[in-house]
C-alpha cells in the first residue's frame, strides 16, 4: 500500500535535520507515538534501532534500519517486526515559507484480511497525526 504526505515545517532545514538525525529525539518529540528506541547499530550515515511505537490500535515491536542522505532525505526500511518490508522515505526541500517535508510511505502487511481501500485511508489519517504532532512539536523548538 503506498501513499505520500507532503508538509510544510517552518525552520530551517539544517536545523531540522540536527533533531532527527538522533533517533532518541522522538521519545521527546513523539512521546505518545515512540515509548522505547534502542539504537542497535550505529554508523556515519546509517543506524539500526528496534523501536517500541503506538499505532494502528496497539504497541508494535520493529527493527528499522534508517539511511540519512543530510539534509536532504532520510530513509527508513522495516526490517523485522509488523510491517516487515516497509518502506518511508522522507524528503526535506528548502522553499520560501522553511521546509517541505514529503512522505513517501510503502507499507507492507502480510497478516491482514482487511480491504486495502479501508487499511489505506485508516493508515494515511493516522499517520497524518503523527507528521502533523511532528511538525508541531518541531516548530515548537524553533
Amino acid at each position: 500500500m503506498e501513499f505520500y504526505i507532503e508538509k510544510i515545517i517552518h525552520m530551517n532545514r539544517n536545523t531540522i535535520f540536527d533533531i532527527i538525525a538522533h533517533q532518541q529525539n522522538f521519545l521527546t518529540l513523539l512521546p505518545d507515538t515512540f515509548s522505547s528506541i534502542k539504537i542497535k547499530s550505529l554508523r556515519a550515515e546509517t543506524y539500526v534501532a528496534e523501536e517500541h511505537i503506538h499505532i494502528f490500535n496497539g504497541e508494535k515491536i520493529i527493527t528499522s534500519k534508517y539511511f540519512i542522505n543530510r539534509p536532504y532525505s532520510r530513509e527508513m526500511s522495516i526490517l523485522g517486526g509488523d510491517g516487515k518490508g516497509s518502506r518511508i522515505v522522507e524528503k526535506y526541500t528548502e522553499i520560501n515559507e522553511g521546509t517541505k517535508l514529503t512522505l513517501n510511505v510503502n507499507l507492507k502487511f502480510h497478516k491482514l484480511k482487511i480491504t486495502k481501500y479501508f487499511l489505506k485511508n485508516k493508515f494515511l489519517k493516522e499517520i497524518s497525526n503523527i507528521v502533523n504532532c511532528f511538525v508541531y512539536e518541531l516548530e515548537k523548538r524553533n
